[in-house]
This record gives structure tokens, C-alpha cells and sequence, in this order.
């Protein structure tokens, strides 16, 4: 096992917005051990893409149909060989010191399991006559309890069972919610570590399927906590 960190980078057909994103990640003031891609079944040549780049790629899922965020992004940390893991969305860029940040709070922070920082959302520059007026994108940063902000310890993010592959969940709720019942502790930064994109296809934004997934998700951790599962 490698004292380094491994990014994935789970991705389905996100070739427009895929390169900057792994230009952010090789550009770190602390470069990742690994970067890995996890291509779910995508037909516009992301893989081939990240290959160009340098990272590593895992290919799940079909043409017809991918396995979904979360099982590839536990695909992705499966294929990891580091003690540190990092999470980031495709469509997504990390500031440029997002990983001194993290690994140094971390290491000052023994008792720490995983580190996160504060989210920028920003227009996409290609959609932005589009969008004005369209998306509404918070003019400050906001604490990011989100996946594509985390740095954890391998073992401590493999003991809480990985993301949720039920693509009826969301992920990254449900994820969050167990690592609180599991006692895992999560350092929240003032920083910004991450700049997240606004292009009108995010999944996120999607009000109606997002509202009824964080409901499954908020349902799943009460049946959990009934049942001690």
C-alpha cells in the first residue's frame, strides 16, 4: 500500500467537460499518486481521453445502459493501491492546492478519518447565455458535503461499505448519512477545494428526481437506525 492518493473520477459520455477536470487534478501543488477513470459505458470517447491524459481506466457498464455514479465510483476504489482516496465528478475542477489542503489537515489531525472543503459552483463559460437566469448559482462557496470534495483513509472509507449503488438513492446523502452512524470523523474546511461546473445536464439539478431521492435516501437511514443494519 502507497502513502499517495488516488482520485476517481467516475464518467458517462462527459468527454466536453473531462479534460479540464483532469488538468486540475495533474496540475496539483501535491500530485496524486494515481488518477482513475472509471469510464461507465460511454460512447463519445471519454475513455480514450483520460488515457491521453495519463490516468488510469477502468471500463464498466454498456453503451445501452451504465452501472451508475456510485457503483462506479466503488469500482474506482476497488482498482485503488494508496492509503489516501479522493472523489471527483468528471464535470468538475479541484483548485489547484485542494490536496496540500486536505493531506496537511489530515496529518495534523490524527484522530481524523477523511477531510472535505467548501464547494464553488460556477456557469459553464460554453453555457452561460443559456443558463443566465436559468440556473440560479450561489454567489459564495458552500460547505461541501458533496463526494467530489472528500479525501479519506482507504480502510476507513472501504469500512463503511462504499457508495450506494442504487441508482433510486442519492449517493452521496446516503453515503454521508452512514459514515455519521459509523462514527467516522469528517473534517469540514473553510477552504474551497473543488469549483463545480453548472451546465444544465447535471444530474443535481434534475429538482423533481433529486427531491425524490434524497426521500429514499432519508427513509433508508430510518430503517437502518430501526433495525441496527
Amino acid at each position: 500500500m502507497s502513502a499517495g492518493i488516488t482520485v476517481v473520477v467516475p464518467v458517462r459520455n462527459g468527454a466536453r467537460y473531462l479534460a479540464p477536470a483532469l488538468e486540475s487534478l495533474t496540475g496539483q501543488t501535491v500530485a496524486p499518486a494515481a488518477i482513475v477513470v472509471v469510464d461507465d459505458g460511454s460512447s463519445d470517447g471519454s475513455g480514450d481521453l483520460a488515457r491521453r491524459a495519463g490516468a488510469e481506466v477502468v471500463r464498466v457498464g454498456t453503451d445501452a445502459a451504465g452501472i451508475g455514479v456510485g457503483a462506479a465510483r466503488n469500482a474506482g476504489a476497488r482498482h485503488a493501491r494508496t492509503d489516501l482516496l479522493a472523489f471527483m465528478d468528471a464535470d468538475d475542477v479541484s483548485v489547484p492546492d485542494r490536496f496540500a489542503l486536505q493531506r496537511a489537515a489530515l496529518a495534523a489531525g490524527p484522530s481524523l478519518d477523511g477531510v472535505l472543503g467548501h464547494v464553488q459552483q460556477f456557469l459553464s463559460p460554453d453555457r452561460e447565455g443559456e443558463l443566465a437566469g436559468v440556473h440560479e448559482v450561489p454567489p459564495g462557496p458552500m460547505p461541501g458535503w458533496h463526494a467530489g470534495a472528500l479525501l479519506i483513509e482507504r480502510e476507513r472509507f472501504a469500512a463503511t461499505g462504499g457508495w450506494s449503488d442504487d441508482v433510486g438513492l442519492h449517493d452521496a446523502f446516503d453515503w454521508f448519512a452512514v459514515a455519521r452512524e459509523r462514527g467516522l470523523r469528517l473534517l469540514m474546511l473553510d477552504d474551497v477545494v473543488v469549483r463545480r461546473r453548472i451546465h444544465g445536464g447535471n444530474l443535481s439539478l434534475r429538482r423533481a428526481d433529486l427531491h425524490a431521492r434524497y426521500l429514499r435516501s432519508a427513509r433508508a437511514a430510518v430503517l437502518r437506525r430501526k433495525t441496527g443494519a
